[in-house]
């Protein structure tokens, strides 16, 4: 298995940079729109749809939301795009509250909890598709900020995990994510300050608003972690262990893409109203 997430990984890091760095925006909108796409077919699957008719409504269903928002970018509709993203970081806090009251797996999805699962994916999926696309084709430095998400996010990821198997004690949300700590969620804001620091000079950050943009790093990680939880609240609740298995060794799209979901929405959204002078 572990041999799998290596080789997966190495094929997909070139492939990531080369699609942000080597693409078009516009080719970087339609591969951002398959990709969430195929992340609702497997929504669907974790949210408790079975049969494929349905699971293919619902996945076309996300494609129709991410096909507007995509021609409101075409026609430089740009001022609808932080009340979007307002709404979508008001669905993570609500989440919060979603994974601190959740006592575990109660039996079968419940057809009102399969809908809000449902609906919860549109903004789930939606978000970070109109968040990268508007960073993407930001003037110069659009690519630099995507890939600077990405690498929080990986920073945070990895830095938990050593973390955690260090001097993991107390469990973040043990009936959500049992392998969780707060010692690695702590590990992992560490590495975070210091690629936020690294990435703000790199990115061309003024040295008077180095420390906000750092406070904006830590913040998109910290949301990171609940595309996490979440992901995994919906999968304890439907018994399933991977979103899909599209990627051997990592699962399916949902599964790497988790994270993703809740930080790229927030890190546009604290740029736009911080306005960051770069």
């Amino acid at each position: 298995m572990l041999k799998q997430r290596v080789l997966t990984a190495l094929l997909l890091i070139p492939l990531v940079i080369g699609l942000i760095f080597y693409t078009s925006d516009r080719a970087f909108l339609i591969t951002l729109a398959v990709v969430f796409t195929l992340g609702g077919w497997e929504w669907a699957g974790i949210s408790g749809l079975v049969a494929r008719p349905a699971r293919l409504v619902y996945s076309l269903l996300i494609l129709a939301v991410l096909a507007a928002l995509a021609w409101a970018l075409v026609q430089n509709a740009y001022q609808v795009m932080p009340g979007y993203l307002l709404g979508v970081l008001t669905f993570w806090l609500l989440a919060t509250l979603w994974i601190l009251m959740f006592r575990g797996a109660q039996g079968p999805i419940t057809p009102w909890r399969r809908i809000r699962y449902l609906v919860s994916g549109l903004l789930v999926l939606s978000g970070p598709f109109l968040a990268l696309a508007v960073l993407h084709a930001r003037p110069d430095d659009g690519p630099w900020h995507v890939l600077f998400v990405l690498i929080l996010i990986w920073v945070a990821d990895s830095g938990a995990y050593f973390a955690g198997r260090a001097w993991g004690r107390r469990k973040l949300a043990p009936q959500v994510s049992p392998g969780k700590s707060w010692e690695g969620v702590l590990g992992g804001l560490a590495g975070v300050l210091v690629a936020g620091v690294i990435g703000g000079y790199l990115l061309g950050i003024q040295p008077g608003a180095l420390p906000l943009f750092v406070g904006i790093s830590v913040a998109t990680a910290c949301f990171s972690i609940l595309g996490d939880l979440f992901e995994s609240l919906v999968k304890r609740e439907s018994g399933v262990k991977d979103s899909g298995h599209i990627l051997p060794g990592h699962g399916g799209i949902m599964d790497r893409i988790d994270s993703l979901t809740s930080a790229a929405p927030v890190y546009l959204f604290l740029l736009w109203i911080t306005g960051i002078p770069l």
